[in-house]
């Protein structure tokens, strides 16, 4: 429970982008078939060139999956595309439900960090 808590306090008040940037409906994660079954394709886009690490949390705060740092240039044809085979990481299948999608983005040109959310949901 206290995972969870930490977690969610986290979501609410960790920026959505850095400041002084609007958040534009170009950028941020893009969730190929929500809900999904058998697998989750989802895309990061970014305004600028940066590395990228996402994380994907259960309902009581657990990792489901990672990626650490991952390039991703600008522009759409080069976003970051994942395709996750909704396995945890002791390799079972996950539960049916909601996660949470975190991506971290920092910029490869100064220090501007984004930080992007979305909702996953996952049928059986």
């Amino acid at each position: 429970m206290k995972k969870l808590i930490l977690f969610l306090a986290a979501a609410i008040f960790l920026p959505m982008t850095i400041v002084g940037q609007e958040l534009s409906a170009d950028y941020g994660i893009l969730i190929y078939e929500n809900p999904a079954n058998e697998k989750a394709e989802f895309k990061v886009s970014t305004p600028e060139a940066t590395k990228i690490s996402v994380l994907v949390y259960d309902n009581q705060g657990n990792v489901m999956f990672s990626l650490k740092d991952k390039t991703q240039q600008v522009g759409n044809s080069d976003v970051l595309k994942i395709n996750w085979d909704l396995t945890g990481r002791t390799g079972r299948r996950v539960a049916a439900g909601t996660y949470i999608i975190q991506a971290t983005a920092r910029s490869l040109s100064g220090n501007e960090i984004y930080q992007y959310f979305a909702q996953l949901g996952v049928r059986r």
